[in-house]
Parts: C-alpha cells; sequence; structure tokens
C-alpha cells in the first residue's frame, strides 16, 4: 500500500514540474492566480516539501492505527496469571540468562551424570573378585573333596571321548565296506578331522595316606555327585531343652486302619441296636393302633391296557350313580304334586277359558315323564337345570290354577 501511494506521489510530482516548465515558457497564469508574478514565484521545491510533509504525515498515521490495532488485540488476549507458590519460587530462585541456555545446561549436567553413573558401575563390576553364592548354595551339603569330585569329572569325560573316537575311526582290516546308516544331518555335524588329538596333561596330583582313607570311606564319588543335596542342618545351641513325652493309651498307638475297623464295627452295632428297638415297639401290646401302609410299591406294575379298562368301568359306575341321584332327585320334587286330573280325549268345554291352556300342556308333560324310562339322561338333565325357586313357584301357580278351576 505505501509502495503505491510512493509512485502516486512520485506521478504528482512530476506533474506538477511539468506544469511548472510550461506556465514559465509561456507566460500563463496559474490556477487561482491574479498576476503573472503570483504565479511565477510559485517554486516547485516548496510542492515537493508539501508532498513529502503530506507523505510523513500520512505514515504517522497509519503507524498509529497499526499500534492501536496491537494493543486492541493484546488487550483481548488472556494475559497469564501466576500462582502465588510459582511467584514465591520465582522470587527465591536466581535465575540468571535465557530459558533455553537453562535447559541447555541441565540437560548437559544430567547427561554427565549419567556418564559417571555408568563408568562407576563397571569399575565396581570388575573390583568384584567374591562371587556373590544365594543362600539355597550355601546350605548345599557336598561330601568329599573337590579335587576328587573334579578327577571324578575328568574320567567320565575321557570315557566319553574314547567312545566318541571309536565311533569316529574306522574299523581296521575290514573285508566287509561298512554302511553308514546315519542321516545327513549327523554326517555333516561331524569334524571332517579324523585324528583327534588326545591331550595329555602334564599335572599328575600326589595324594596322600590320610586323603586315601578318607576317600575309601566316603565311596564311589561317582554316586555321591549323582545324590540329590540336601540343605544342611544348623543345630541351634540354645536350645537344650529335652521335652519329656507321655505315653498314650494302647488304643491310640494302635495302626490307624485297626482305628478305622473299629470305628466301623461300633458304627454297625448302633444299627443292629436301633433296628432292634424299632421292632420291639412293633410288638408291643400297648400300642394297638397298627397304620394300614400303602402297598403299591408292593404290587406289580399293571400293564396299560389294563388301566384302560380299570378307568373306563370307573367312569361307567360314576354314570350310574349320577344317573341314579338325579332320578331321586326329579321324583322328591314330584311328591308334593298329588293331584292327577282326569283327561279325556274330547274337546275341552266351551266355558274353559283359554288362559287355562299352559296348565293342561303342563299335566300332559308330567303324564309323559312318568311313563319315560328312568334311564333317559334327556329327561334328568332337564330336571337337573330347573332352577328350585323357580320350580316352587311354578307349583304354587299350578296350585292357584288348579283351585280356581271350576268342576261340573
Amino acid at each position: 500500500m505505501e509502495r503505491k501511494q510512493l509512485q502516486q506521489w512520485l506521478s504528482e510530482i512530476d506533474k506538477a514540474i511539468e506544469d511548472e516548465k510550461l506556465y514559465a515558457g509561456q507566460n500563463i497564469l496559474w490556477p487561482g492566480s491574479s498576476t503573472l508574478g503570483e504565479s511565477t514565484s510559485v517554486s516547485s521545491f516548496q510542492k515537493t516539501d508539501r508532498l513529502f510533509n503530506s507523505q510523513e504525515k500520512t505514515k504517522k498515521t497509519i503507524e498509529q492505527k497499526r499500534q492501536e490495532k496491537l494493543d486492541e488485540e493484546l488487550d483481548q488476549m488472556k494475559n497469564p496469571q501466576l500462582s502465588r507458590k510459582s511467584q514465591q519460587l520465582i522470587f527465591k530462585s536466581k535465575r540468571e540468562g535465557k530459558i533455553e541456555d537453562r535447559l541447555m545446561q541441565e540437560a548437559q549436567k544430567r547427561k554427565q551424570e549419567a556418564s559417571e553413573r555408568e563408568a562407576k558401575m563397571k569399575i565396581e563390576a570388575k573390583q568384584k573378585s567374591m562371587p556373590l553364592i544365594t543362600q539355597l548354595a550355601a546350605n548345599l551339603k557336598r561330601e568329599g573333596d573337590v579335587v576328587e569330585r573334579l578327577i571324578d569329572y575328568q574320567k567320565v569325560y575321557q570315557d566319553k571321548k574314547d567312545n566318541l573316537k571309536k565311533e569316529i575311526e574306522p574299523e581296521a582290516n575290514s573285508a566287509i565296506p561298512k554302511i553308514n546308516k546315519t542321516n545327513v544331518e549327523s554326517r555333516y555335524m561331524k569334524p571332517q578331522n579324523k585324528n583327534i588329538a588326545v591331550e595329555e596333561y602334564s599335572h599328575k596330583p600326589e595324594i596322600s595316606e590320610r586323603s586315601q582313607k578318607l576317600a575309601a570311606k566316603l565311596g564311589d564319588a561317582k554316586e555321591r555327585l549323582l545324590q540329590k543335596p540336601t540343605p544342611k542342618t544348623l543345630g541351634d545351641t540354645e536350645c537344650t531343652f529335652t521335652p519329656s513325652i507321655i505315653k498314650k493309651d494302647d488304643s491310640e498307638n494302635k495302626i490307624w486302619w485297626e482305628t478305622l475297623y473299629q470305628q466301623s464295627k461300633t458304627i454297625q452295632e448302633k444299627k443292629e441296636k436301633t433296628k432292634e428297638d424299632f421292632d420291639r415297639l412293633k410288638v408291643d401290646p400297648e400300642c394297638t393302633f397298627k397304620p394300614k401302609l400303602s402297598s403299591a410299591n408292593n404290587e406289580k406294575k399293571e400293564n396299560s391296557d389294563d388301566r384302560v379298562k380299570r378307568l373306563q368301568e370307573w367312569q361307567k359306575t360314576r354314570e350310574d350313580r349320577l344317573k341314579q341321584e338325579r332320578e331321586q332327585n326329579s321324583n322328591r320334587g314330584l311328591e308334593e304334586c298329588t293331584f292327577a286330573p282326569k283327561i279325556n280325549k274330547n274337546v275341552a268345554p266351551a266355558h274353559i277359558p283359554k288362559q287355562q291352556a299352559p296348565v293342561n300342556k303342563f299335566l300332559q308333560r308330567q303324564y309323559l315323564n312318568k311313563q319315560k324310562s328312568p334311564g333317559d339322561s334327556k329327561s334328568s338333565e332337564i330336571d337337573q337345570d330347573v332352577d328350585p325357586e323357580v320350580y316352587e313357584r311354578t307349583i304354587k301357580r299350578l296350585r292357584e290354577d288348579l283351585i280356581s278351576i271350576p268342576l261340573d
């Protein structure tokens, strides 16, 4: 933006210089001037100063606005607030220089301490001549001298080496060719140099007579080495107390299976005694009550066909009993009806009112019901469905109607 303004101002200055030359050469008045002297008195330097002053003023205005905008942004930003503890630490600690320099110095210091610590550990590891022995290794019990055990190990090693040498070397003076039955991998694993030189040791230790006697007492060293090590039993010199043990009874000192046999025998005797007491109570003369026990478990299981037949017979017996009870109930309801009118086949007289027709129908139904067979299920079902209260009201009304009928 400033570059554009500067170019604009330079173009204006060039234009002003050309106008001055034009007006000076042709004696033309300046715009706004009354005389030629006034127009010629204005110099180009004054115009240039005025333009430069305007440029400086514009720069100051732009800088002022820029500073105001920056202040406004800083006001809008959240200012960091230090806690009271941080302020105390800053006040107490003497911090000099930049934070970057202090961090670099701290990192170099830690790196130097780590290298010194590592060098110290290496020196301590080299200076340690005594190996660390665990508590289990210290308590292991070894019999015999270590030299003898090492010699026995040497013998075992020599025997294994001789056996390996015999397997590797081919058999001498054998007319039959030997077939190698080993696989390819085992052949590659064998050493190429078949003539292995046996190592000879120059040191030959001399064993004294006392050591030989001790070795004879200890027995074979190989067996001792193959035995599992047992921890040493350290006796406490302060434990001098020897307790006196009281002898227990013979029953407690017996073998455990005898004790179990006695216990089972005692349990069996208790069961037999309980059974005898129960049998004695059964035959007690004072106990006269004898409950009837169900013998369903003792009976033989019946067949499914027999069970179906038995259930059908029971259903038939039940239905017969219900029919008989229904007939008795229906007859009991008609015992009070003692009147039986004589009904002719002829047409009823004209003096009988028409409202008595239901009474005749009821009497006809009663007569027909008496003549029906006792096993008729339809009549029993109808009688059973009649409400007793309705039946009583009907009988009462029938009596009233019968009483009101005139007799000829």
